[in-house]
């Protein structure tokens, strides 16, 4: 453990330095040593963020809770935004302990400015399971509840198709929104009762009524269906040997991993946006970028970038995949090997602390 590097870590946040110290304790030197040298790390990201980005770290599941909190040191405990995790295929099965199959992402933002964007995928496998009933026509849906719980006084607890939902202490709930595209025509839903508008669901077929139990609510599958990422990944597996993105590069990350981070929290050119930048896309750091996978889907995603890592072939392969994977040109991003750390700038008496 690097004296110097404490001793800066003591005077530019003192939480770390406590998180570090009790990690000493409560583990090991060696995992002190290696918060250490993450902390002055990120300590530097700090420094160089805008107050309005935001920053994901990948980490396993033997460190990831002495991570979270430094990180709530550096970048404070109120901006940290998701604890994700990524199921991977790889399987790591230890001796008396059940096996690690995810790695975690810690997601901390500022709440400066609206730094997320909506992202959408194709449902994950398990999701069409639950369609497992088939109309006449063979299509397959699920069923749904059409009932909530309590008693109102809108009528909407009266009999229905035989039905008393009032003697469950239940009312019938029917779904407006579908209900308001399928009668587009229709102005006034909420002078219709909810047994009428359990008439008109009927008279399309989505209503239905198994042998045994309450009537229930058709959702047919559909095709255009997609769903919001969540913070669980199971859908981006790991990335296998001899695939198109292998690399052979130790513990190189999926690309679609990095696609849904990068169009998550930044955003590509704007050219009718009016801003200081001139609508400017954002940038994307990676400070150990390792192959390059975030400086390739940055690339392809509009975003600027920049890529740093110690290893020279790291920017020989990055040169390759950029011209492979993007079709850009041999000589399309200026590259330079530093073997000294770049000076400070901003230290003089014009530097501006971030509040973030």
């Amino acid at each position: 453990m690097r004296a110097e590097w404490l001793d800066e870590i003591g005077v530019r946040c003192p939480d770390a330095l406590l998180a570090i110290n009790g990690a000493k304790v409560l583990h090991s030197a060696e995992m002190a040593g290696y918060l250490t040298s993450m902390t002055v790390r990120l300590l530097e990201l700090h420094r160089v963020l805008k107050p309005s980005g935001s920053i994901y770290l990948q980490c396993d599941p033997k460190t990831v809770h002495y991570l979270r909190v430094v990180m709530d040191a550096v970048f404070g405990s109120e901006n940290f935004r998701n604890e994700i995790s990524w199921r991977r295929d790889r399987i790591e099965a230890g001796d008396r302990r059940w096996a690690w199959h995810h790695d975690t992402l810690l997601f901390y933002a500022s709440p400066h400015k609206d730094h997320w964007s909506l992202i959408t995928q194709e449902p994950p496998p398990e999701y069409w399971a639950s369609y497992n009933f088939r109309d006449d026509n063979g299509q397959r849906y699920y069923t749904s509840s059409l009932l909530g719980q309590g008693l109102r006084k809108d009528g909407s607890g009266r009999p229905w198709s035989g039905v008393d939902p009032s003697e469950i202490g239940r009312h019938w709930t029917p779904p407006i929104e579908s209900l308001r595209q399928m009668y587009p025509d229709v102005k006034d839903w909420d002078k219709i009762s909810a047994q009428e508008k359990l008439e008109m669901l009927d008279r399309v077929s989505l209503v239905h009524r198994p042998k045994y139990g309450l009537p229930r609510y058709r959702r047919y599958e559909d095709s255009t269906t997609v769903t919001a990422i969540q913070d669980v990944v199971t859908t981006v597996p790991a990335i296998r040997a001899r695939e198109k993105q292998d690399w052979s590069w130790p513990e190189q990350k999926p690309e679609g991993l990095l696609d849904f981070i990068i169009r998550a929290s930044s955003n590509p050119r704007d050219p009718e946006k009016k801003t200081e930048a001139g609508g400017a896309a954002d940038i994307v750091l990676d400070p150990f970028c390792g192959s390059g996978t975030a400086c390739v889907v940055a690339e392809r995603l509009g975003r600027r970038w920049i890529g740093i890592e110690q290893e020279e072939r790291a920017r020989k392969i990055l040169k390759r995949r950029l011209k492979k994977d993007v079709d850009s040109e041999e000589d399309f991003c200026s590259m330079s090997v530093k073997r000294e750390p770049p000076e400070r700038t901003d230290l003089g008496e014009d530097a501006v602390e971030s509040d973030y």
